[in-house]
């Protein structure tokens, strides 16, 4: 970095966010601000120089030279922001905020905030013009880079590795679309892998990419892929793809197809990489794997907010060749203005971030509730409404909603009777909806969900509040006004700073407006959340990251050393070891003991090389060479396992037999659950559910799941389990807000039996036994020596069906609910040629809106599956 302390910028800019008379305007501003947003006229305004106020803003909007600049410029958008917003008719400060956003290069601030500044000096209007030519998005004759943003791009466009970290409303995600599809136009001959942390998040980045790309799909023969299943990847390289999925999938996705390369992987939300827990071995994994193949791909990791974005460039290993780089940036084209909603105190406030401190200067009626004030602050805005649990998720939303009026809107009375049909009619989201109000939580059907955040996106009708757990601090972009935060924890942990600055920083898009609100809001009967929690964490930095590894202690590395000198690959929990901690030191010792078998110095060995001798490698390589079943990389089981679900499958385990009309029965599939829990050591591996031992020593919850399983395969849908569930429930005991009540088949009873429902498919049946099932299947294909099983129950776990045609459907991109419409309504939609199964055009007009929106998502990216 060039040494700027003796240039004129330097000398002006450096500490002037300190300069008090700045200070003073500026906690004016928020002030004056704080009082219009609350409507609040007992307490006077503060007297702001508004010309004082504008010369700040245009001076900090050009600053230079300094370690303070992006944030100088940050600072000079929000006080012209609170400005505007303060006096949004006054012409100089329209002009003075065309000005400032010019400086800043927010162009796309500038175009819908004031669309037709101009400079009054020449000079400065050319100046302007080459810094939009710079900044000027391939392409796009309108549209313009954040210098951040061009930065990135220029370090993709240029770099082997690069590591960068910026604000969440940086637009990373914007950026990478971008490159993607300017390298197609420029070259398209490469694959693309994009890895993001959720399954939830697959969908909304794919369908971002889809119609980023638009015709270009088909022009150059690219396909979108979201699973190792989808059919077209049995053509191998005759086509160009786009992986977009989770780590772990992406890892199946290159054990599966080895010969299909990757060009360029990109880790998006890569602060995932830090997560002390199981998940985070699949990123080593998959990279470790990627840096073996012949053709290395370029690898672009982006985090929100971290100042050590370098740290995740250690998983590429010191002796691979290729130029290296990682950024920070601290510009946010947006601002964030914060308030304090203290209902135990009865306390309205905001706060500072110059002088970081909270302001309670109003205090409000004693009758007020959190709904009065989500009702007034949030009329005519998008708002989101932060839980952190399901459950209060759920509550909130019922309690806003049912103080609400039904809106006469067909998009919305569509997704209600969408849900009626596919949940079940007392599903409260269905009522709520009705009223432009929803929740957003992992274990909704996926259509549903998508559904929800389209109808949100929408600016005018359409969804006008969310209530959501964590989900939102795993990527989900929703364009919001407001956001109301209603607790300082994430599940039962208080959050980290980087989860609350990524919380934070989801309100106020740059599509739309220069401003979001966050309401930090203590409730009444929560005495745990007070206003010092939320100054805590806005006060606090960010911490300079760790990889996850590097948490995995001397005690635990000996211990799996100690298991692979002896060639033992069964891991047991060790004393006061979280079952997070469990979990990453087993995957991390199934990683170390396949770079040791390759002969590889992957970030993971390196990691144990400390603890290990000279001898170490030479001797646990012999422990596991010539074995039967040697290490594989699916580090989701280990050797001791294989041996055990081969030897299993010698001795005749197999898949129950399914009947013609895709029925299998009850018996049949718990005896080869139980057979699975042996084979797989689940009592072991999987203690808490499908291991779980009773007090007479039983499985006592493959019961209930091999009802489930058996359920689940026939392809009924959703809403035939939760029709069966609640009958089951008759008479009987359930478990509501930790007690045990006789149900009563009452709305509330009935409500947690389909959210019961919901959360079993997903974490039972399409998570823990579809990876297990996934495991039996190669190792069956591998004993009878066959590419593919005809009675192949992974396939019907993961596509939720034994019906071909449904299971075709889905691995062409259909979700399992449009699959399932689809194949209930064959006699429509199904055309059968001699080039097989086809899909008729007349589905794009569908009557259910869903089903259309999805069908031309399809229809883009897999034209082949078409009858045209």
């Amino acid at each position: 970095m060039n040494d700027t302390t003796g240039t004129l910028g330097h000398a002006i800019f450096t500490g002037l966010e300190k300069n008090e008379y700045l200070n003073e305007i500026y906690d004016a501003l928020l002030h004056n601000d704080f009082l219009r947003l609350f409507r609040i006229d007992d307490i006077a305004q503060k007297e702001v120089d508004t010309e004082d106020a504008l010369r700040f803003a245009d001076l900090l909007s050009k600053s230079v030279n300094t370690e303070q600049s992006e944030r100088h410029r940050s600072l000079a958008q929000e006080i012209i922001t609170l400005l505007n917003a303060l006096n949004p008719d006054d012409e100089e400060i329209q002009y003075v905020m065309g000005a400032v956003l010019s400086s800043t290069s927010n162009y796309l601030g500038l175009q819908h905030s004031v669309p037709d500044f101009q400079e009054n000096n020449v000079l400065d209007r050319l100046s302007d013009e080459i810094n939009r030519d710079y900044l000027r998005i391939p392409s796009q004759q309108d549209g313009y880079f954040l210098r951040s943003q061009k930065a990135v791009y220029d370090h993709m466009t240029e770099d082997d590795y690069f590591s960068y970290s910026g604000p969440t409303s940086m637009g990373k995600s914007f950026v990478m679309r971008t490159f993607i599809r300017e390298r197609i136009k420029i070259s398209p001959d490469c694959n693309f892998a994009i890895l993001v942390p959720t399954k939830a998040l697959i969908n909304e980045v794919s369908k971002e990419i889809a119609d980023n790309l638009g015709e270009l799909l088909r022009q150059h023969d690219y396909r979108i892929i979201t699973s190792a299943g989808a059919m077209i990847l049995q053509e191998k390289n005759e086509h160009r793809y786009v992986f977009v999925m989770t780590p772990e999938r992406m890892m199946y996705q290159l054990i599966g197809f080895k010969d299909i390369p990757i060009h360029y992987l990109f880790i998006d939300e890569a602060q995932n990489i830090s997560e002390k827990e199981g998940r985070s071995a699949f990123y080593y994994q998959v990279v470790g794997m990627l840096n073996r193949s012949e053709e290395r791909p370029h690898m672009i990791f982006a985090s929100p907010h971290i100042p050590n974005p370098d740290i995740y460039l250690e998983l590429i290993p010191r002796d691979v060749q290729g130029g290296r780089s990682e950024m920070t940036s601290l510009f946010t084209p947006v601002s964030q203005e914060k308030f304090l909603i203290d209902l135990q105190e009865r306390k309205l406030g905001y706060y500072n971030g110059l002088t970081e401190e909270l302001h309670a200067i109003h205090s409000f009626e004693p009758d007020r509730d959190f709904q009065s004030f989500l009702s007034e602050l949030g009329e005519g805005k998008k708002n989101l409404i932060y839980c952190n649990a399901k459950a209060k998720v759920v509550k909130f939303a019922r309690e806003y909603a049912e103080k609400l009026q039904p809106l006469d809107d067909p998009d919305l009375i569509a997704l209600a009777d969408e849900i009626r049909e596919q949940v079940h009619e007392d599903y409260y989201l269905a009522g709520t909806v009705e009223k432009g109000v929803a929740y957003h939580v992992g274990y909704l059907p996926t259509s549903i969900r998508l559904r929800i955040e389209e109808l949100f996106r929408k600016r005018d009708g359409g969804i006008h509040t969310i209530f959501c757990t964590s989900t939102l601090l795993e990527g989900v972009n929703l364009p919001a006004d407001n956001l109301f935060i209603t607790d300082h924890k994430n599940g039962s942990y208080p959050m980290s700073a980087v989860e609350f600055r990524n919380l934070i920083g989801r309100v106020g898009r740059i599509q739309y407006t220069l401003y979001g609100n966050v309401f930090l809001v203590c409730l009444e009967d929560d005495n745990k959340t007070k206003p010092e929690n939320y100054v805590t964490l806005l006060r606090k930095d960010v911490e300079p990251q760790t990889l996850s590894i590097v948490s995995i202690s001397d005690k635990e590395k000996e211990y799996v050393l100690e298991c692979l000198r002896q060639g033992k690959t069964k891991l047991e929990k060790l004393n006061g070891q979280t079952i997070e901690q469990f979990s990453l030191m087993r995957k991390a010792a199934n990683i170390l003991l396949r770079e040791i078998m390759l002969d590889r110095r992957g970030r993971v060995r390196r990691e144990f090389e400390e603890n290990m001798t000279e001898n170490d490698p030479v001797l646990i390589k012999e422990m596991f060479t010539g074995r039967k079943n040697e290490p594989d990389d699916d580090i989701n089981v280990s050797v001791d396992q294989i041996d055990k679900v081969v030897s299993a499958i010698e001795g005749g385990l197999d898949y129950p037999k399914v009947n013609i009309y895709g029925y299998v029965g009850f018996q049949p599939t718990l005896e080869f659950l139980e057979g699975l829990c042996d084979a797989f050591d689940w009592e072991t591996y999987e203690s808490s559910t499908l291991g779980r031992v009773n007090k007479e020593g039983k499985h006592s919850n493959l019961r209930f799941y091999a009802t489930l399983l058996t359920q689940w395969l026939t392809g009924n849908g959703i809403k035939y389990m939760i029709d069966q569930a609640i009958s089951y429930k008759q008479g009987k005991n359930i478990y509501v807000n930790g007690e045990s009540k006789l149900f009563d088949d009452g709305e509330e009873h009935r409500n947690k039996v389909i959210e019961d429902t919901l959360n079993n498919v997903n974490d039972i049946i399409l998570f823990r036994l579809s990876n297990y099932f996934m495991r039996f299947s190669t190792e069956l294909k591998k004993y009878h020596h066959r590419d593919f099983l005809t009675n192949d129950w992974y396939e019907y776990v993961e596509y939720g069906t034994t019906n071909k045609v449904c299971i075709l459907l889905q691995k062409n991109g259909f979700s399992p609910e449009t699959a399932t419409y689809i194949q209930k309504h064959e006699d429509i939609y199904i055309v059968r040629t001699d080039e097989g199964v086809k899909v008729s055009l007349s589905l794009l007009q569908c009557e259910r809106i869903s089903v259309r929106e999805e069908t031309r998502t399809v229809h883009n990216n897999m034209p082949e599956l078409f009858d045209e």
